[in-house]
């Protein structure tokens, strides 16, 4: 699919948000994507999660009307700080699947901007770091929950009682780590 088709196409359902003018950077992440033959709705998650990102370091940064609007500025956004601040905070808002999704959009985009040099590659180093610490807390929750399921399973606990006991402890798993 055309980048224009596939932008057209991400404008209708997701409505790109033009306040940061990110959609320079974007777009060339979209063709970078559609090159690799990622399918059009991954392409369209990918951008959203980037957008996410974008927008809650702009909410996050001090300065006051602070934009994301070019290459130039991806370093103030994308740096080692704002990343572990951000997945920190995602592990305490987001489900695991969210995270993990929000990690490979990430991931992805920070492999590109190295390569076009709109980025440090350390940056990347640090990413993997973080990333890697944040699939370890998602497993160990991962586990605490199968095993938690497995022994109310033996104990022969109802269906509602489980799903329920299951999600609260899913979501204090969520907040204490």
């Amino acid at each position: 699919m055309p980048l224009d088709k596939c932008f057209f196409s991400i404008n209708n359902v997701y409505m790109l948000n033009t306040n940061h003018n990110t959609a320079s950077y974007q777009a060339k992440f979209a063709d970078f994507l559609l090159t690799k033959k990622y399918g059009s709705l991954s392409v369209k998650s990918y951008l959203a999660d980037l957008e996410h990102y974008s927008d809650w370091a702009v909410t996050k940064s001090k300065r006051p009307n602070s934009k994301l609007s070019s290459n130039n500025s991806l370093p103030t956004f994308f740096n080692s700080r704002a990343l572990e601040q951000y997945l920190l905070e995602i592990q305490v808002s987001e489900s695991p699947a969210a995270i993990k999704r929000r990690l490979a959009a990430l991931s992805s985009f920070l492999k590109y901007a190295c390569a076009e040099k709109w980025l440090n590659s350390s940056l990347l180093n640090v990413f993997k770091t973080l990333a890697d610490s944040t699939h370890q807390a998602l497993k160990t929750n991962d586990q605490v929950l199968s095993d938690f399921t497995l022994y109310l399973q033996d104990k022969q606990t109802t269906k509602n009682s489980l799903r329920s006991y299951v999600t609260d402890i899913g979501e204090f798993l969520t907040i204490t780590n």
